[in-house]
């Protein structure tokens, strides 16, 4: 089962993903948050195999920084 983190602001977006990512027997959501700098929380502390994120999210954080801190990271 591939470990799906989904970061959008956008309530609506989110739980659209949600129900995609949920449609499918190969994916299982672990959690769904706002914002990209909770997601670097996150993911320094639990295994995800994918994120989902939208480039601007809640708090002004960047999708695209956050994804590079988080590749960084897990390079390691």
């Amino acid at each position: 089962m591939i470990k799906v983190l989904i970061v959008e602001d956008d309530p609506m977006a989110r739980k659209l993903l949600e129900i995609f990512v949920e449609g499918s027997e190969k994916y299982s959501i672990v959690h769904a948050i706002e914002s990209a700098a909770m997601a670097e929380i996150y993911c320094f502390k639990n295994p995800i195999d994918l994120i989902l994120m939208d480039v601007c999210t809640a708090m002004n954080a960047s999708g695209l920084e956050a994804s590079g801190k988080i590749f960084l990271f897990r390079s390691v």
